[in-house]
């Protein structure tokens, strides 16, 4: 899905982790495509950031009632199965929310337990 200028959007990882939210300010068809688009990334403010349609997702603000039921699904889930098994074995999820700060966390925390994990495996089971 094409892009365009102005459009929030949501800045991915290669392994498709949310790193968080930006405003494509420009489009050039003709830079490669891993870099077509410059971003302004709230999390990075020394310069615009170059990335393809692949690492982008359109941001889609929600109202407050739909958030608190993503909140009330997530926290349930959590609730029931403890936090980190919970993420690790993927009943919570970033895609599970629009709150932005809230997918960064969860991917963050994704990527730890792995690397936990993978650093521990050998002297677990």
């Amino acid at each position: 899905m094409p892009f365009k200028e102005r459009d929030s959007v949501l800045i991915k990882n290669y392994s498709g982790h949310v790193l968080g939210l930006g405003v494509i300010v420009n489009v050039n068809e003709f830079r490669e495509p891993n870099m077509r688009y410059a971003v302004d990334a709230q999390f990075y403010r020394d310069d615009y950031i170059f990335v393809g349609e692949g690492n982008l997702e359109l941001f889609e603000e929600v109202d407050e009632e739909q958030m608190e039921a993503e909140y009330k699904r997530i926290a349930d889930m959590i609730e029931s199965e403890g936090l980190s098994y919970a993420i690790s074995e993927g009943y919570v999820y970033s895609s599970m929310t629009h709150d932005v700060e809230l997918k960064v966390a969860i991917d963050k925390a994704q990527m730890a337990l792995d690397v936990i994990e993978e650093k521990l495996s050998k002297y677990m089971y």
